[in-house]
């Protein structure tokens, strides 16, 4: 993505207490400051995940990430981008759903009065991951 960093997790925890905020402010290649969130999305055997009663049971995962971007650190920082990027387990297949259906979580939560995300754009990059990792 060819990101700087700008301000730590740490260093948000101690500017914004009491605030959800991202794990990093980077700038990017284009001299914009943008938010990253990392989340780890450990098991994706069926029956742990895809679907719980009414819909995609990491969508509170993705509402969560979403939600670190919000009006205290995006106007601090003047914040263009957040990007949202989850790690699972390697499998290609899995990914492109899950992707899907992180797509659809964001845009309903987005369209909800519970967002507290106020960034421009939000991006969300799902990333088969090795097991070493996790």
């Amino acid at each position: 993505m060819g990101l700087q960093p700008l301000v730590t997790e740490e260093e948000l925890i101690c500017a914004h207490v009491g605030c959800k905020v991202p794990e990093g402010i980077f700038v990017n290649r284009f001299g914009e400051n943008v938010s990253v969130e990392v989340k780890r999305l450990v098991s994706l055997a069926h029956g742990d995940g895809f679907y719980a009663g009414n819909g995609f049971v990491w969508a509170s995962t993705v509402r969560s990430a979403m939600d670190k971007a919000n009006e205290n650190i995006v106007c601090a920082y003047d914040i263009r981008d957040h990007h949202i990027v989850l790690c699972v387990p390697e499998n290609r297949r899995v990914a492109a759903r899950l992707a899907r259906h992180a797509a659809r979580a964001a845009v309903r939560h987005a369209a909800s009065d519970a967002c507290a995300c106020v960034a421009r754009r939000v991006h969300i990059h799902v990333l088969p991951t090795p097991s070493s990792v996790m």
